[in-house]
């Protein structure tokens, strides 16, 4: 009896103490991270040939950029990554702490083509962060194909899937390439690919890209516009951009309408927007893109 009495109170002891560490364990184990995600923001940034960097400061500072994308002021005149105005400019941005990216801008109607010169302008980077500590973060690739006149001639919407999968190849191709060169890859996508073909549009996010910027530019509908590639950045736990537009209004230079651009309701309206995005869809890897440099420079001035 004396023997059980031992072993019961040994059990009680024993049931005690495993009690306790599990109370010890749980007050001394971090809190789960219940702050919302701070926002983080970049800027689209053609034409480093001009730019004054005092005022560049000026808009990396008010709008806090920590990423920009960097393009020639024209698709006719390729970035030169060994220009001088480049290496003040890739200079500056390691002086701020920027993530830097290159932007391939090109529309070629052969995709062959296209291909081809992402992997060149891949290989010119990984040439360019040979020489230097502090390296180009990898390459954006706005190849809008849509735009072309080939796309616009096609009659069929089975033309139309059959030219985007073709686009989505090209981006496997080529995402992989730069992942081999230690790269960052970008696919910078209008939002209406979902209503082309669904399946297209999951295997870019998944396979053809680090993640996708969204041309998300009718104001009026935002986050509906982006639903469904949000749907799959969380299914894959991926990055995505959602840009906003800020050129001013001319039915003259690429239909940019007040439907677009937040040009004439200004930054704060666009940041309003910003906000809503985020409240909407709560999701930590989603930033925030604004296009472009000159006319967000503008609006920062006029507003002070």
């Amino acid at each position: 009896m004396y023997s059980r009495k031992m072993s019961i109170l040994g059990m009680i002891i024993v049931f005690g103490i495993g009690i306790a560490v599990v109370i010890v364990s749980l007050v001394n184990s971090p809190l789960p991270d219940l702050t919302p995600p701070e926002r983080r923001f970049s800027l689209f940034f053609w034409g480093v040939e001009n730019v004054n960097f005092e005022e560049f400061d000026e808009v990396v500072t008010a709008l806090q950029i920590e990423t920009i994308y960097v393009g020639s002021e024209s698709p006719d005149k390729p970035l030169d990554l060994n220009s001088n105005q480049f290496k003040l400019t890739f200079a500056h941005s390691k002086q701020n702490k920027l993530n830097m990216y290159v932007i391939y801008d090109q529309n070629h109607a052969d995709f062959n083509q296209n291909e081809t010169e992402i992997q060149t302008l891949i290989d010119k980077v990984d040439e360019f962060n040979k020489n230097s500590n502090y390296k180009i973060s990898g390459v954006a690739v706005d190849w809008e194909f849509h735009t072309t006149e080939e796309y616009k001639n096609l009659t069929s919407n089975e033309e139309r899937v059959s030219m985007l999968q073709d686009y989505v190849n090209v981006m496997k191709t080529t995402y992989t390439y730069a992942k081999e060169k230690n790269q960052k890859f970008v696919a910078c996508i209008p939002t209406f690919y979902d209503k082309l073909n669904e399946s297209c549009l999951e295997e870019i996010i998944k396979e053809g890209c680090d993640y996708v910027q969204l041309m998300n530019y009718e104001k009026a509908n935002m986050i509906e516009n982006m639903a469904k590639e949000m749907e799959f950045a969380k299914k894959y736990n991926k990055h995505i951009e959602t840009i906003a537009e800020l050129q001013k209004p001319t039915e003259n230079h690429g239909g940019i309408t007040e439907e677009i651009t937040f040009f004439n309701d200004g930054i704060d309206k666009c940041q309003d927007k910003f906000d809503e995005i985020d409240d909407h869809y709560n999701y930590r890897e989603l930033d925030f893109c604004y296009h472009f440099y000159d006319p967000v420079l503008e609006l920062i001035k006029n507003k002070t």
